[in-house]
């Protein structure tokens, strides 16, 4: 839920910069590599993923009305992520 939080106070305009595309991707392997090296924080945080799934598509959506960025909440691919 934290991650969720942390990454929506990034304004649109800054995430898809390139350097936020750069930045976010050294993040995500930075993830990658720490869930590797501990798969049981990995598991408890897919858990509370999977547990607050229902609050985090609503704080995204919430995010995207915000900053006016479109978003067809009836589409799958919306919230396909989300899915453990």
């Amino acid at each position: 839920m934290n991650k969720t939080k942390i990454m929506l106070t990034v304004d649109p305009n800054e995430l898809l910069s390139k350097n936020g595309i750069k930045q976010t991707l050294t993040v995500a392997t930075d993830q990658v590599g720490a869930y590797s090296k501990n798969p049981s924080f990995a598991i408890k945080q897919a858990a509370e993923l999977y547990s607050y799934q229902n609050e985090i598509k609503l704080m995204i959506v919430k995010y995207a009305i915000g900053h006016m960025v479109p978003v067809d909440t009836s589409s799958k691919a919306v919230f396909s992520t989300f899915r453990v």
